[in-house]
């Protein structure tokens, strides 16, 4: 397929539109790793039964899947 100018010129501005948000993503990452990991420990310590295995998996999974983004961005590029 052949691109036009303007198409191209949107690819582009897209490449570096992605690259000019690569900061904002990592802090967003980071600073919900953090937080998820603070709120685990507190589900832990305050709740029992059902709602620690539910509210407790929730939390260890939010930390565990931004983890992985944060390490696959990471190594992606």
């Amino acid at each position: 397929m052949r691109l036009n100018g303007n198409e191209t010129l949107t690819r582009e501005a897209d490449g570096h539109l992605a690259e000019a948000y690569r900061p904002l993503h990592r802090s967003v990452l980071i600073t919900c790793i953090v937080y998820f990991s603070y709120v685990t420990v507190g589900h832990f310590m305050d709740e029992t039964g059902a709602h620690l295995a539910l509210l407790g998996s929730i939390s260890v999974l939010t930390v565990i899947c931004a983890a992985t983004i944060l390490t696959l961005r990471r190594a992606l590029g």
